[in-house]
């Protein structure tokens, strides 16, 4: 594969470090440890909570301890049309999962093998079998994927 020279100036641009980024890690020698969640944000029945709605559907959500998000980015409606946002939560949060996680349609099913009740269930991460390593980051984005 072959690689364009993009010049100088150029270069310095591709190698910046992205906000987000920067924003979350403070030490280059130890990245924090951090799930990426991405959905559309609703008032939890838990306090001190924020809800995250994984689908437009509104049928899986997540209720996640508001001392455990370290950061947030919108994502505007030029992308998705009703505009969503990206969080990032410590990985020992205790994030409750709520909704049918086993719809037909739901690749999240594919890493946890879970039952959906419409109850709370506990999902695994770093599943192996199917290269899923955060069921929770395969949001299904009516819209397209990006």
């Amino acid at each position: 594969m072959a690689t364009k020279n993009t010049g100088g100036a150029n270069r310095s641009r591709l190698f910046k470090p992205e906000a987000f980024v920067s924003a979350l890690v403070r030490d280059v020698k130890k990245p924090p440890r951090l799930r990426a969640v991405r959905g559309y944000i609703g008032e939890s029945s838990e306090k001190d909570h924020v809800r995250v709605y994984l689908d437009v559907a509104l049928r899986r959500f997540v209720d996640i301890p508001t001392d455990g998000v370290v950061h947030a980015e919108e994502i505007p409606k030029s992308v998705i049309p009703l505009g969503a946002v990206y969080l990032w939560v410590n990985e020992d949060a205790k994030i409750r999962h709520y909704g049918n996680w086993a719809a037909p349609e739901d690749p999240t099913t594919m890493a946890t093998g879970e039952e959906g009740d419409g109850g709370p269930t506990t999902m695994a991460t770093g599943e192996e079998g199917m290269g899923i390593e955060n069921p929770l980051d395969l949001v299904v984005n009516p819209f397209g994927r990006f």
